[in-house]
Parts: C-alpha cells; structure tokens; sequence
C-alpha cells in the first residue's frame, strides 16, 4: 500500500469514527433535552402546589414542553371562546408564570402552531385560537 493509500485509508476511517460520535452526541443531547422538558414539566407541576411565596419565587419560569402544556391547558380551560394569542400570553402571565424570551407572544404563537398542527387547537381567525372539544375529536358524538 502507497502512503497516499495509506493517508486516504486513514481518513476514511478517522471519518467514520467523528460521524459515529457526531450521532451518538446528538442522541444524547435529545435525551438531556427530553429529561429536561420533563423536570421542568414536573417542576411547574407541583409548584401549583406552592404560594409563590412558599416556591422561592413570585413566577413560575416556562420554557420548551411547560409553555406548551400551560398554552393547550388555558385554551381548553376557555372553550368554547376563541383567544387572541396576545390575550393569551397576557393570562399566562397574570397567572404567576414566566416566559422568559424577549418576545413572550412569539414563544406562545410557537407553541400554538405546534398544537395546531397536532390537532389538539385549531385558529378561529387571524390571530385567534380554540381548543378543539371533545366532540369534534370524536367525530360528531356528544359524550354523555
């Protein structure tokens, strides 16, 4: 074997190695990102728990999975009524939580795109958005 063989045999192979690693790195960082949705997620769960006094803070801080599920929870909480997504981050906000973006109202506006896309909401108008009722997910019947 030549030593430009050798070189190219070699790059090959220490290539192979950094891809393997870029994809074990990158199933670990959605691992850490998925136990940390969740830690957050139970935080903001059983802070409901606590005066804001008793949590060590005034305002409960919202991020990734939490706004989310604080975002699909208000809106089924409200319905039938449609909401503004502005109206929306408001209440969020007025109910002791904490967005903490620049821009609050595009943090919400992401995670109801997200919700409408998987069905759980739908937009009533520009800027508007309900929670779809149990009814219209079973398609027609009334629960009784």
């Amino acid at each position: 074997m030549s030593a430009c063989e050798q070189i190219k045999s070699s790059a090959q192979d220490a290539i192979l190695e950094l891809e393997t690693e870029i994809v074990d790195l990158e199933e670990k960082i959605e691992t850490y990102k998925f136990r940390i949705q969740n830690a957050q997620t139970q935080i903001h769960s059983l802070r409901r728990f606590l005066t804001p006094e008793e949590s060590g803070q005034g305002m409960s801080t919202l991020t990734n999975g939490a706004l989310t599920g604080v975002v699909a929870e208000m809106l089924s909480d409200l319905y039938p009524q449609s909401v503004h997504y502005k109206d929306l981050t408001d209440l969020i906000l007025q109910n002791g939580n904490d967005i903490p973006v620049k821009q609050p109202e595009k943090a919400v506006l992401s995670c109801l795109s997200k919700l409408t896309r998987s069905g759980s909401i739908k937009s009533t108008g520009k800027g508007y958005y309900e929670s779809v009722n149990a009814r219209e997910k079973s398609g027609g019947e009334e629960y009784q």
